[in-house]
């Protein structure tokens, strides 16, 4: 996996995190502060139509 802004190969991690709304899932680089949401994923609670 590369840092789409420094170009880094180390020090970037994906994560997946819950929060009140749902899980995020983002990409996080170590070196650079980089910070992106890949995907949010519909909490399990709410009914589909």
């Amino acid at each position: 996996m590369e840092c789409p802004k420094c170009k880094a190969k180390v020090g970037i991690m994906t994560q997946t995190q819950t929060i009140d709304t749902g899980s995020v899932h983002c990409i996080k680089c170590f070196i650079c502060g980089y910070w992106v949401q890949t995907w949010p994923s519909r909490p399990s609670t709410l009914a589909t139509p």
